[in-house]
């Protein structure tokens, strides 16, 4: 799903459960670059296996992924893009 705030385009991936995190965000990446989208935002499920899988790559996602929940739900709730790409857990 993509969404259009301001003038960029931000990219919506859903995932209940996380398998493969690096597989997962190498195809993501991909279909950033292929679709020219400006920012991708990662939104999981709030579980266990995910709280775990996240803090595992902890390191990788805080580069790739800087903003968490409460900076990109305030951003999208005042109508605004996020500033960069961000997970959020629901």
């Amino acid at each position: 799903m993509r969404l259009r705030l301001e003038s960029r385009t931000v990219g919506v991936i859903a995932e209940t459960r996380i398998r493969d995190l690096q597989s997962l965000l190498r195809r993501e990446h991909r279909k950033q670059v292929d679709s020219e989208t400006d920012l991708l935002l990662l939104v999981v499920s709030r579980t266990r296996a995910n709280v775990d899988a996240l803090a595992i790559a902890a390191e990788v996602l805080g580069t790739e992924f800087p903003l968490r929940t409460r900076a990109v739900l305030t951003a999208i709730s005042r109508g605004v893009a996020p500033k960069d790409n961000g997970i959020v857990m629901l």
